[in-house]
C-alpha cells in the first residue's frame, strides 16, 4: 500500500512540475527568460550591496575584533623589532605604530600618566629600547629609575640645581668655534624659552640681533679654554664689546667665519642704545640659569650620554621651585639630544616621553614627529586640555602637533572647550528613532514610523563625565569594515605586578639609588670651586679680548663703558625707538 501511495504522489509531482517546466523553455526560448534572469540577479546583487538607505554618518566605538587586530600587528611588530614599526603596551591596551607618536590628554588625576605614559616607558624598558624621559614633577624618576636599572640599563640624570645631576656642556654639541649652524639652533631654542612670555618676536629687530649675538659669544667661548656658557656669560658682559671684538678680529685672533656671526652688532656700532639694546636683549637668555646653584650643572665636561643606544635612560628633570630658570637650558639640551640622534637613520628607535609638554617649548617638535618617524622617533606627549597646550604653542602649532600623531588618547580634561573638541573630532552616529502617532475617532488607531538623526558619538558632557583610567583610544592600528583608527572606550588595566614595580622602584629611589648617584656624581663633577671658576673666567675673557690700545691709553678719557645690564624701562624703551634704528 506504501508503494502505491508513493507511486500517486509522483505522479502529482511530475503533473504539477511539467506545465512549469513548459512555461519555462517557452520563455527560455523566446529571450524573454534572461532578462528576467538578469533582473532577478541584479535585484539581489542590490540587495547584498548596497550601503544603507538614508545613512547618514559612520562613527562608532569598537570592540574585540578591532582589539584583536591591534593585538596582532603590536606581536609582529614587537618580534620584527624595526625602528619605523614598534609597538608598546599599556596595561592592557596595545599601542602598534607607535613611531606615528602618542598624544595623551588629561586633568590631573584623570589617570593619562599612571595608565599610558608610565606603562609605556616600562614596555620599552622590556624591549631594550632606549629612552629620553622630560620630568617635570621628578615623578617618574622614581618610578622608572630603579627598576631600569635591575634590568641593566645605564641610567643617567640631568637635573639642575639637585646634588645628583650630572653635567650637560651645551658647547660640547658645537663641533669647534665655527659651527654656526648649530650654535645658532642652540641660541634660539634658549632665547625662545627664556622669554616665551610674550617677549619673544621673531620679527623683532632687537631680538634677532641678540639671538644672534648669543650664537656669536658661544662659538667665542668655544674658542677659549673654558668652552661653557659660563664663559660666554662673561664675553658679553666685557666693557665697549664691539670695539673689544673688533680689534682681536683685526689681529686675526678670531676666524673669519666666527666674526660673521658678530656682522650685526658691529654695524651697530656708534648707535650707544642700539647697541645696549642688542646686548640687553643677549643678557637675558643668560642670566635666567647664571647662578652659583646651577653653573655646575653645564660648565665643565659632559658627564651624561649624548648618544642613546641601546639600554640607556636619560632623564631631564625641573627643579619645580626654579622652573623658570632650569626649563629653558633642559629645553635646550633636549632639542640637542635629539637632533644628534637623527642625523642619520638608527638601528632602534629612541623614545622621548615629554609629559607636561606645555612647561617647555619645543619649536622643532612637529618636523620631529613627521621626518624622523621613519627613524624610530617615537614621542609619548602629555599636556592637561588645548588651552595649556596653545599658551605655549600657539593655536595653528598645537593643532599642527595633534594631528601630527598617530595615537590619540583622551581622558577627562575637566574643560569644556577641550570636551567640545574632543566631541567635534570623534564625529557622529546615526541613531533611530521611532515616533507612534494615534488618531481618535470612529476608524482610529495608532501607527509607527522610523526616523534616522546624526548624534555625537560622545558628547561633551559625557567626556567631561569620564571616570578616572577611563579614556578614548584611537590608534590606526585598530581597523574594521574598511576604517582604520576607529575609536575605542575603554578603562586602562594596569597589572598589580606592574604597581607592584612601580612602587618598589620609588622605595629603592629614597633609600638607596639617590645617594649612590649623588656619590658619583660628585666624583665626577670637574668644577668644585665655582668662585674661583668665575673669577677665572672673568679675567680670562679680560685677556683675550683687551680694550683696544689707542682707546686704553687714550688721555682723553673718552671711551665710555656701556652697561648691558640696563632696566627694564629702558629696555621698554628701545623697543618704542625700535624703528629709528632701522
Amino acid at each position: 500500500m506504501s508503494s502505491n501511495s508513493q507511486v500517486s504522489e509522483t505522479g502529482m509531482v511530475q503533473n504539477v512540475t511539467e506545465p512549469i517546466q513548459t512555461i519555462v523553455r517557452s520563455m527560455m526560448d523566446s529571450g524573454m527568460g534572461v532578462v528576467l534572469l538578469g533582473m532577478l540577479l541584479l535585484m539581489v546583487g542590490a540587495t547584498l550591496f548596497s550601503p544603507k538607505k538614508g545613512k547618514m554618518t559612520t562613527g562608532r566605538f569598537g570592540g574585540r575584533s578591532e582589539q584583536w587586530k591591534a593585538a596582532a600587528i603590536a606581536r609582529q611588530q614587537r618580534k620584527q623589532r624595526q625602528p619605523h614599526k614598534v609597538a608598546l603596551k599599556a596595561g592592557n591596551v596595545h599601542i602598534p605604530h607607535a613611531q606615528q607618536s602618542v598624544t595623551v590628554t588629561g586633568a590631573p588625576d584623570s589617570g593619562k600618566t599612571f595608565s599610558i605614559i608610565d606603562p609605556a616607558i616600562r614596555s620599552a624598558i622590556v624591549q631594550g629600547f632606549p629612552i629620553l624621559v622630560y620630568d617635570f614633577k621628578g615623578s617618574q624618576l622614581e618610578a622608572h629609575a630603579a627598576w631600569a636599572a635591575a634590568q641593566g640599563y645605564e641610567v643617567a640624570v640631568f637635573a639642575p640645581g639637585q646634588p645628583y645631576t650630572g653635567v650637560c656642556n651645551p658647547l660640547d654639541f658645537l663641533a669647534d668655534e665655527t659651527d654656526s649652524l648649530m650654535a645658532a639652533q642652540l641660541a634660539q631654542v634658549l632665547q625662545k624659552n627664556t622669554q616665551r612670555e610674550g617677549a619673544y618676536r621673531d620679527n623683532d629687530f632687537f631680538t634677532s640681533a641678540g639671538t644672534n649675538l648669543v650664537e656669536a659669544v658661544m662659538l667665542l667661548a668655544k674658542l677659549t679654554p673654558y668652552p661653557d656658557l659660563l664663559m660666554a656669560s662673561k664675553i658679553l658682559n666685557l666693557t665697549d664689546l664691539p670695539s673689544r671684538i673688533r680689534a682681536t678680529g683685526a689681529q686675526g685672533r678670531i676666524p673669519s667665519w666666527t666674526m660673521e656671526s658678530f656682522s650685526q652688532l658691529l654695524a651697530s656700532e656708534g648707535a650707544e642704545k642700539q647697541i645696549a639694546g642688542i646686548i640687553a636683549t643677549a643678557q637675558r637668555t643668560f642670566k635666567t640659569f647664571i647662578g652659583k646653584q646651577l653653573v655646575s650643572s653645564f660648565c665643565g665636561k659632559t658627564t651624561i650620554p649624548l648618544d642613546l643606544i641601546g639600554k640607556q635612560l636619560l632623564f631631564l628633570q625641573v627643579d619645580i621651585q626654579k622652573r623658570d630658570t632650569v626649563s629653558p637650558l633642559l629645553a635646550a639640551v633636549l632639542h640637542l639630544i635629539v637632533t644628534r640622534n637623527f642625523v642619520r637613520p638608527r638601528k632602534v628607535p629612541l623614545i622621548v616621553a615629554l609629559d607636561e609638554l606645555p612647561t617647555l617649548y619645543l619649536p622643532e617638535l612637529p618636523k620631529w614627529i613627521n621626518e624622523f618617524r621613519s627613524y624610530g622617533f617615537v614621542a609619548l606627549l602629555g599636556y592637561q586640555n588645548f588651552a595649556q597646550l596653545q599658551h605655549m604653542y600657539g593655536r595653528e602649532l598645537s593643532r599642527v602637533l595633534f594631528a601630527a600623531c598617530g595615537t590619540k588618547v583622551f581622558f577627562n580634561p575637566k574643560d569644556r572647550e577641550t570636551a567640545n573638541e574632543f566631541s567635534g573630532y570623534l564625529g557622529e552616529k546615526e541613531v533611530k528613532l521611532y515616533t507612534r502617532s494615534r488618531s481618535h475617532g470612529r476608524h482610529g488607531g495608532s501607527s509607527y514610523s522610523e526616523q534616522y538623526q546624526k548624534m555625537p558619538l560622545l558628547t561633551p558632557d559625557q567626556i567631561l563625565k569620564l571616570d578616572q583610567g577611563e579614556c578614548v583610544f584611537i590608534n590606526p592600528a585598530y581597523k574594521g569594515g574598511h576604517e582604520s583608527s576607529i575609536p575605542l572606550r575603554l578603562r586602562v588595566k594596569i597589572a598589580q605586578k606592574d604597581v607592584q614595580i612601580q612602587n618598589r622602584s620609588a622605595e629603592l629611589w629614597q633609600s638607596k639609588v639617590r645617594d649612590r648617584l649623588t656619590q658619583r656624581m660628585a666624583e665626577r663633577h670637574t668644577i668644585v670651586d665655582l668662585d674661583q671658576e668665575n673669577e677665572i673666567r672673568r679675567e680670562m675673557a679680560e685677556r683675550l679680548f683687551p680694550l683696544p690700545v689707542d682707546e686704553s691709553n687714550s688721555s682723553s678719557g673718552q671711551v665710555q663703558d656701556i652697561n648691558a645690564d640696563i632696566t627694564e624701562d629702558e629696555y621698554d624703551e628701545m623697543f618704542r625707538l625700535q624703528e629709528d634704528y632701522l
